[in-house]
């Protein structure tokens, strides 16, 4: 076989891609199951589970021609992923697969990704086979990743999962709730999170700390206000003394300030 280094130039390495759907499997840490059909049992799936099914890979499918001839034998293929529709500048992640097996044109490659590249913006690949780029084409996802992109409307029945009856079940089963947090969510401006509902807004439930934690370096940890209720309802159902409804504390503030325009700041009443 002639092995002239002009054979794999562009005019003479061409590729008709025939699959090109991605599928991209580490979207199983944050995806939303389908309904199970009727009469299945639904189990939760284990943390050993989840290690064994999420790959992040992509898989890539294609005929590969060199010189108009279907290529059999095995070449190296470069994955150039750019944030532009010109893969020009600086490609935000590169892999490379070598000796990928090609047989009578026909490949099947299952790269390696970072799956933080694909945050809702547009993605572009690149291909290079034997070092001649492929020409630059679109990233597409399946069509249930929609539900995940930013600005993303999820809407469903409350009737039930694995973990609860909700929407959308986030869960975590790390060991320590100071470090591991099952939502984490981050904003320059606005509200991290917005919750309105014609019933309970956010509700929090916890079996050993606290249900609702707030923290703040300069402003309120927690703000709360009522046009027609309550600004802060608290109870408690312990019989005990020491336990209170309501517990304040601080280091050089007041622990409790109150101002009431047609009131009293405060009223109390015990047993």
């Amino acid at each position: 076989m002639n092995m002239q280094k002009r054979r794999f130039g562009r005019p003479w390495l061409t590729i008709i891609v025939t699959a090109a759907i991605l599928t991209i499997a580490w979207l199983a840490n944050s995806a939303i199951a389908q309904e199970a059909p009727p009469g299945a049992v639904e189990q939760a799936p284990s943390e050993a589970t989840l290690d064994a099914v999420v790959a992040k890979r992509i898989t890539y499918q294609g005929v590969l021609h060199e010189g108009g001839v279907p290529v059999t034998g095995n070449r190296n293929m470069t994955f150039n992923f750019f944030t532009n529709n010109a893969c020009s500048g600086v490609a935000v992640y590169v892999t490379t697969v070598p000796n990928v097996p090609v047989t009578e044109g026909l490949f099947d490659v299952a790269p390696e990704i970072n799956p933080n590249i694909f945050f809702g913006g547009g993605i572009w690949l690149e291909v290079e086979v034997a070092g001649a780029p492929l020409g630059c084409e679109p990233v597409y996802p399946a069509p249930y990743a929609f539900s995940l992109r930013p600005g993303a409307h999820i809407v469903g029945e409350s009737t039930g999962s694995t973990f609860g009856t909700a929407v959308v079940n986030i869960e975590s089963t790390a060991a320590s709730w100071l470090n591991y947090h099952a939502l984490f969510v981050r904003t320059a401006t606005g509200h991290a999170v917005h919750a309105e509902s014609d019933g309970i807004g956010v509700y929090g439930y916890s079996s050993t700390t606290h249900a609702i934690r707030g923290e703040a370096n300069t402003g309120t940890a927690g703000y709360f206000t009522s046009n027609d209720g309550h600004g802060i309802y608290a109870s408690t159902n312990s019989n005990k003394h020491y336990n209170f409804a309501g517990y304040f504390d601080a280091n050089g503030g007041y622990g409790i300030y109150t101002h009431s325009e047609l009131n009293q700041g405060i009223r109390a009443f015990a047993g």
